[in-house]
């Protein structure tokens, strides 16, 4: 496994417990702790549980690619000769980027989104980019 996949699983994985730590808190409430092997007389709440770990799990995850992605982004545009100098904003939420910001140029504006396209991980790009009137 290589390193960033790695890091990327471990930093899930913390998210993860610290996320279901509530929810442990929570079924301890309802129910006594049990040998493994051995369940609760009522199973729903068990499942329930469970369920929401899960859920929390690939919240973390999709939250740790989310930044990777962002992370890329502006690596990729602070790089380029054309975007580099823009002061743009990259915001990531379920492999959607958005891009905020000014750019001079039409040439900028649609840089930054090539840029972003290319990136993995990228499902879609939202260019909120506004291009600056030209001033005579």
């Amino acid at each position: 496994m290589n390193k960033p996949t790695f890091q990327r699983k471990l930093l899930a994985g913390l998210f993860s417990a610290a996320l279901a730590g509530p929810v442990f808190a929570a079924a301890d409430d309802t129910h006594t702790p049990v040998s493994p092997g051995h369940n609760p007389p009522d199973g729903e709440p068990t499942r329930e549980l469970e369920r929401q770990v899960a859920e929390a799990g690939r919240d973390a995850i999709q939250y740790v690619d989310d930044a990777a992605v962002t992370t890329a982004v502006k690596a990729k545009h602070a790089a380029d000769d054309v975007v580099g100098m823009l002061d743009i904003s990259v915001e990531t939420e379920e492999g959607v980027v958005h891009l905020t910001g000014d750019a001079a140029s039409p040439l900028e504006k649609s840089q930054a989104e090539r840029l972003a396209r290319e990136v993995d991980g990228v499902k879609d790009v939202k260019n909120d980019i506004v291009v600056a009137p030209e001033t005579n």
